[in-house]
């Protein structure tokens, strides 16, 4: 991300910080939507789930221009959301669905440059958590 990318993310964030979990709570529920099964691995009452996504996402934003030190810890948290039944396969669609709810938040201040940084921000991350949630092979 060069520092432009930077600067706009972290704008933005503090645009969405007031309503984090609920703009958290608004993409998934977008992604259960399209993919029914995951309700079934989210807790009975997900308000404190979609209050540590958005830390974890403050956390993020707070070092992006930095980001080799998220590496291990959303690897973590890849393996983690493995254990609970959440397959990395299911991260592009998060990332889309976020996408969606921050750009419905943002209105007209929502645009082309704003969805790119935002884009190679959770693709970045989505490879961090996948590469986490991946056992490694075993050696023969």
């Amino acid at each position: 991300m060069n520092p432009d990318q930077v600067v706009r993310i972290r704008r933005s964030f503090e645009f969405f910080r007031p309503c984090g979990p609920a703009l958290v709570a608004h993409a998934v529920r977008g992604l259960i939507d399209s993919h029914s099964v995951l309700s079934t691995r989210l807790p009975a009452n997900p308000a404190g789930l979609h209050k540590r996504c958005f830390e974890t996402l403050e956390q993020i934003v707070k070092r992006c221009d930095r980001f080799g030190t998220l590496e291990a810890p959303l690897g973590e948290l890849g393996r983690r959301a493995g254990r609970h039944g959440v397959s990395h396969l299911y991260y592009g669609a998060m990332k889309q669905s976020l996408l969606e709810a921050m750009a419905d938040l943002a209105g007209a201040d929502w645009g082309p440059e704003l969805q790119e940084a935002w884009e190679l921000l959770l693709d970045a991350t989505i490879g961090a958590m996948a590469a986490g949630s991946i056992p490694p092979s075993k050696a023969a």
